[in-house]
């Protein structure tokens, strides 16, 4: 299941407020504050009102975007000042038990991906909103999103900012912004928990597939698998059925990293292509693809034109195979942090789980400290469920461990 609240964060909607540790903020900014998630958007803007309206602009993976009239984003003279500023960032969020799923070389690129934009010779941090921005010697000047038309940095899908454009829209033209609907806060208040837009579970929250989640089927399958006959077989023939072969794991890890920001039909959809783009999950022959075959692929229509995921899967590749070399098997890896068994929960209805959990945030921190990327606690709570280490259909599901 890929349900609805969520405590991994990304940094691309973060402000400094409120936050001991950070540098101060310019005056009237200290109290606004965008905290982004990769299940959706969290806005605590006490100093300054939500921006109805967004402009549609292409990002550089080729797709659409609405983004917030106001967004901005923090520019630097050089890539080393970006990275070190996005990672003091991140460790002031850690330090408080936040789980980052970005890293500072994500979140930092060249404004040379943005040609027309004018600001050649840059280097472009994260998207923020309006009165998010942080006070730092190292930051030349402030973009402006839609001016400039930095629509997503690299080929990242922010959810906490940006949201796809309608079918048909045009660059340039006005549309709803995700931010309109936001949630407000109080300065004296914590931040809400993030939305579920796009959730990274097959079927919770609105930008999982057409029309949002079903109810339970007539035979009381669990709702998101009711959304189209893709998501009904996956949901029948593999979600949460334990597997321990090595070939499967590492496709799901493939797959669930390409999901992070998008919704699961998304990629599903797209799983040939990624079976054809990455040597039908040979792990050994992912780890031995070239930067040449690899930059190929940003012109597979076939999957996820994103440069860091694809990078990154030949990464995970050469880490996955560290771990089966040191434990004999990447699933005796994974189910030895397990316990061995499957986990069987028992929600009433798929709103009841929670997207991340103890076992997947410590499943999240020693893979990225084995040099993963991608695995964030959300994503291997996804990842878990839907190689069987946790059983999360519904209570009353035809596909549900039969003992429970």
């Amino acid at each position: 299941m890929r349900s609805a609240a969520s405590s991994s964060l990304t940094l691309s909607g973060i402000a400094a407020a409120n936050r001991p540790g950070l540098t101060s903020l310019s005056p009237g900014v200290a109290r606004g504050v965008a905290v982004a998630s990769i299940a959706g958007a969290v806005l605590a803007l006490s100093g300054c009102a939500p921006t109805e309206e967004g402009v549609v602009l292409e990002g550089a993976d080729g797709q659409k975007y609405v983004v917030p009239s106001d967004a901005e984003r923090p520019m630097y003279s050089s890539k080393e000042d970006c990275i070190a500023d996005v990672t003091e960032q991140i460790a002031v969020l850690e330090k408080q038990g936040q789980d980052i799923v970005d890293t500072p070389e994500e979140l930092c690129e060249p404004s040379s991906r943005y040609p027309t934009a004018g600001y050649a010779g840059l280097w472009l941090g994260p998207l923020l909103f309006a009165g998010s921005r942080w006070n730092s010697p190292r930051v030349s000047g402030w973009a402006p999103v839609p001016s400039a038309g930095f629509a997503a940095p690299g080929t990242r899908l922010q959810t906490d900012v940006v949201s796809p454009a309608p079918a048909g829209a045009t660059t340039g033209e006005r549309a709803p912004s995700r931010r309109a609907s936001a949630p407000r806060a109080s300065p004296a208040s914590p931040p809400p928990r993030p939305a579920a837009d796009p959730s990274p579970h097959p079927g919770v929250g609105g930008g999982c597939h057409s029309g949002g989640m079903s109810e339970q089927g007539d035979d009381g399958t669990c709702g998101w698998a009711m959304g189209s006959d893709a998501m009904r077989r996956y949901h029948d023939a593999e979600w949460g059925r334990p597997r321990r072969d090595d070939g499967y794991l590492f496709e799901m890890l493939v797959l669930e990293g390409a999901q992070a920001g998008l919704s699961w039909s998304t990629i599903l959809g797209r799983r040939e292509g990624y079976r054809a783009a990455f040597k039908g999950f040979d792990v050994e022959a992912v780890a031995g693809m070239g930067d040449q075959e690899l930059e190929a692929l940003m012109n597979e229509p076939t999957i996820i034109r994103n440069r860091l995921k694809i990078f990154g899967t030949r990464k995970n590749a050469i880490a996955f195979i560290a771990v089966q070399r040191e434990f004999g098997s990447f699933a005796e890896y994974l189910w030895g942090m397990a316990g061995g068994a499957p986990i069987v929960n028992h929600p009433r209805s798929t709103a009841e789980l929670p997207v991340t959990s103890e076992l997947s945030d410590r499943l999240s921190k020693d893979l990225k400290k084995r040099g993963f990327t991608f695995v964030g606690s959300t994503i291997m709570n996804a990842y878990l469920e839907a190689v069987g280490v946790f059983d999360d259909h519904v209570v009353g599901c035809p596909a549900k461990t039969p003992e429970a």
